[in-house]
């Protein structure tokens, strides 16, 4: 994995959160601009938009975020601490590897001999790493380390319902950034969602958007069947870190 990818994936904890994150549950409350239309509705929530693939967004955080509080899936302040720990840690070998990068990358621009396209790419290299290290010299402010907090909750809430779907319904799991994600039991309880009433489409066109994500292997990577009972048993921040090699 190349320097600005590991830097991506640590960072995909925080974006990953937000399937979990910042969307009403509570009665009556809407999701989206008033002056959209409503596209759907799911549960108590009028899901206002006139993109497809936001809409589909919607209704999967409305109904997870339901199934968490009815089955007390909530996060721990332990689970949280566990993995904000973790990352801390992938953060901290990320910044490890960015300042040898750097040492390297300063040594090679030194050369008269690299000319070019390829003194170019380690200019750009070299820009990159040297925002991210001003970054991380930064530190962190309150609001920040508040937010992560939300979003790690996020994240825990995300994956402890993905487990306990799959320990329902099975079937296939697939590798997505932020770890594996059961895709066959995320379909089969949103087509028993919907077949509950539990959410309704109410702009027809969009409803190939819903189901999409799911119709389509092409779009996936899965996990072996020997290997998925063992990939949903334990969340990654909870296994031993590998050793890089």
């Amino acid at each position: 994995m190349s320097l600005k990818s590991l830097f991506t994936a640590v960072n995909s904890l925080i974006c990953a959160a937000l399937l979990l994150g910042g969307l009403p549950v509570h009665a009556m409350e809407d999701y989206g601009k008033p002056e959209d239309p409503v596209a759907a509705e799911v549960l108590d929530v009028k899901v206002r938009t006139r993109n497809a693939a936001e809409m589909a967004y919607a209704i999967n955080v409305v109904l997870l975020k339901d199934y968490v509080k009815k089955n007390k899936l909530d996060a721990t302040d332990k689970e949280i601490a566990q993995l904000l720990d973790r990352k801390q840690q992938a953060e901290a070998e990320t910044l490890k590897q960015a300042k040898s990068r750097q040492a390297e990358i300063q040594t090679a621009l030194q050369s008269d001999s690299l000319q070019g396209e390829q003194r170019a790419q380690l200019e750009k290299e070299q820009k990159f790493i040297d925002e991210m290290l001003k970054q991380a010299a930064q530190g962190k402010d309150p609001q920040r380390t508040a937010a992560e907090s939300k979003m790690a909750a996020g994240m825990i809430e995300q994956w402890k319902a993905g487990q306990s779907l799959y320990k329902k319904y099975g079937g296939r799991v697939v590798i997505q950034q932020a770890g594996p994600e059961p895709l066959d039991a995320y379909h089969e309880f949103l087509k028993a969602a919907q077949q509950a009433g539990d959410f309704k489409i109410l702009n027809k066109e969009f409803e190939s958007a819903m189901w999409g994500y799911y119709a389509d292997d092409k779009k996936h990577r899965f996990v072996p069947e020997s290997d998925k009972d063992k990939v949903m048993s334990t969340p990654w921040w909870q296994q031993a870190p590998v050793a890089p090699r």
